[in-house]
């Protein structure tokens, strides 16, 4: 063997010792010597960054982070510089706002991330608080309460024309698919709002191939994290549950891009959310800018929607109790179905006990939103400064720390104590441990037309039919058959509608 190939032998073999001793030595130190190594959690997940990869990326993640509390409580480590948290008081430490003598936790370095590598110019991914204020009190007239009644008018549109295509579909034998056609409603709805014009979803009773185009967008942004704490893994994205680089997210934002374009050249008037935001000279108009503010409408505003919709109504499905007494309340609130509205809804205390039960049960955004400490103490452990940290909104609002009968769809729960149908078990339930909307500087801006949507379709769905799961539905278990990436990924949900005679 020549003496090249000598060298070459021992360089490399040395190399490759010292890589071994680097990696023995980094996980020795993240397990027992790390800040974090005195907070409890799988020893595994402490070592590396791999339990929380292929976690994250198997589509239990929030199964996985509800057993690691269960096991190890309130607190758990699961990456070498991560702690979830499944307490009420957390929420507050981690997510509200600053005060005197704490400062507000800011958002990690994940949330710079756009599609293909590039910075996100979404407004709830801006990490700067001041900047995020400033962005946040200038998109504020789009989802003010006088912008809402004008926005009604465009929901109920589409909830008019939804119901008619239903009462067409959906008495067959085998049903309707109502998790697709819950997709197909606010995926029109928000694609009016936000770029003057619908997607024909509802109206053809057929998909648009957009909608599948966005969910898989979603999958992929899962890699975004990964490859940032992995980054080898950015050149095998396969060995991630089989994903592929992410190559929907780019397309999004290029139709989104074109949508907008289409949009701004209009120049219409109308009360949409763009009519709202271009009379603000004090915004960034720019095309990137204005892109990014729509792909969040679209997703904030569609998918979560859909999916707190299809879980509300497979708990009422499989809760006979909980569905026949809101049958009773919507059906005997109205005189004619032209009486629901956003008004009429807010004043049904049972509608309104089913949705927030449906949020609690199962929230559409099940894994803790990450934020940096700032040093200060959580639920009154210390934290160092510059631990990732979240709360488990899917752990925390099932535990039966806060809550009787946590696994069950009980909307009683959420009633006022006079109220006919108020039990005396929830007396001690902490309902502030469920926030599905999250709380504080950072809190969904959209809460206001998301409850709106949701009250006028679930009416109007009840008014109008009465539902029979079919085709599997009644044996399905949904916690088993659903998937996290990033978002929910739901299973077909079929109901055969039977319409109500008047």
């Amino acid at each position: 063997m020549g003496e090249p190939i000598l060298n070459f032998v021992r360089v490399f073999t040395a190399a490759v010792v010292f890589g071994l001793l680097y990696i023995f030595s980094k996980v020795i130190y993240n397990v027992y010597f790390h800040p974090l190594a005195k907070f409890p959690g799988p020893k595994w997940a402490a070592a590396s960054n791999l339990f929380y990869v292929f976690g994250w990326t198997g589509g239990r993640w929030a199964f996985i982070v509800e057993d690691l509390h269960k096991k190890y409580g309130p607190v758990v480590r699961f990456a070498p510089n991560d702690l979830d948290f499944s307490t009420v008081d957390s929420y507050q430490d981690i997510y509200g706002t600053a005060t005197k003598g704490r400062k507000q936790f800011l958002k990690g370095n994940w949330y710079n991330q756009g599609p293909g590598g590039t910075r996100s110019l979404v407004m709830s991914n801006e990490r700067d608080p001041v900047k995020h204020r400033e962005i946040r009190k200038l998109l504020a007239p789009a989802f003010s309460s006088s912008a809402l009644r004008a926005q009604t008018a465009f929901v109920l549109k589409y909830v008019d024309m939804w119901i008619e295509q239903i009462k067409k579909h959906g008495g067959a034998d085998e049903g309707i698919n109502i998790e697709e056609w819950y997709n197909w409603l606010t995926f029109d709805i928000i694609g009016d709002l936000a770029f003057g014009e619908s997607f024909g979803a509802v109206e053809n009773a057929k998909g648009h191939e957009w909608v599948p185009e966005i969910k898989r967008g979603i999958a992929e942004g899962q890699l975004i994290d990964v490859f940032r704490r992995v980054p080898l893994l950015r050149y095998f994205p396969s060995l991630v549950r089989g994903q592929r680089a992410p190559t929907h997210r780019l397309a999004n934002s290029k139709r989104s891009r074109d949508l907008v374009e289409k949009r701004m050249k209009s120049g219409s008037e109308r009360a949409d959310f763009f009519s709202h935001i271009t009379k603000n000279k004090e915004l960034d108009l720019s095309l990137p800018y204005l892109t990014g503010q729509a792909n969040m409408l679209v997703i904030a505003g569609s998918e979560t929607v859909a999916t707190a919709l299809a879980g509300t109504t497979y708990y009422l499905l499989h809760t006979p109790r909980a569905l026949g007494r809101l049958v009773q309340e919507v059906r005997s609130s109205f005189i004619r179905c032209k009486d629901i509205n956003g008004d009429t809804t807010q004043s049904l205390p049972y509608l309104n006990a089913v949705i927030s039960e449906g949020l609690r049960i199962f929230p559409p955004v099940p894994a803790g939103l990450p934020r940096v400490s700032s040093g200060d103490t959580i639920s009154g452990y210390a934290v160092p400064a510059g631990t990732s940290v979240s709360t488990s909104f899917w752990t925390t609002t099932r535990s039966p720390s806060y809550f009787s009968s946590p696994r069950s769809f009980c909307p009683e729960r959420w009633l006022d104590r006079d109220h006919p149908f108020w039990e005396d078990r929830f007396a001690d339930d902490v309902k502030d441990a469920s926030r599905p909307f999250s709380i504080g500087p950072r809190a969904c801006i959209g809460l206001g037309l998301a409850e709106l949507e949701m009250r006028i379709i679930l009416a109007r769905l009840i008014w109008d039919f009465d539902l029979e799961g079919v085709n599997g539905t009644k044996e399905l278990d949904w916690e088993e058959s659903v998937t996290m990436r990033m978002l929910w990924e739901k299973p077909a949900l079929w109901v055969r509608r039977r319409e109500v005679v008047r």
